[in-house]
């Protein structure tokens, strides 16, 4: 089952993170809705930088519940919070996160590391 045949359904969403917190040994995020995610496991994402002046990095997190891809903006070096981008249920979640590193290595590959080309000026 590829990746994309894995998704059950996505929803857009966008909530701002107020807080990602480390808590014992869990690592929540909590959205400005009040809800709270137990992240289980998350990892970055970094896009092609096409314009280091306004960008996007993304974190892509597992929940018991869905997937969440979150998305921070970077204008002129100043980071915006994180917000919460998409929800994703999946139908076989327990190889879902492998096919998502997979396919955001197999994107670098593709596309190159974001920080190849030097800075504008």
């Amino acid at each position: 089952m590829s990746f994309f045949d894995n998704i059950q359904s996505a929803a857009a969403r966008d909530e701002e993170v107020e807080l990602f917190d480390i808590l014992g040994s869990g690592y929540y995020a909590y959205l400005e809705t009040g809800e709270r995610l137990d992240i289980q496991r998350a990892f970055n994402f970094q896009p092609r930088i096409d314009d280091f002046n306004d960008y996007y990095s993304v974190m892509f997190a597992e929940t018991p519940s869905a997937f969440f891809v979150f998305r921070q903006r970077v204008t002129e070096g100043k980071a915006a919070p994180w917000r919460a981008f998409l929800e994703i249920k999946t139908r076989r979640p327990s190889v879902f996160y492998a096919q998502a590193c997979s396919l955001a290595c197999r994107l670098r590959e593709l596309y190159g590391r974001p920080r190849d080309a030097a800075p504008p000026g």
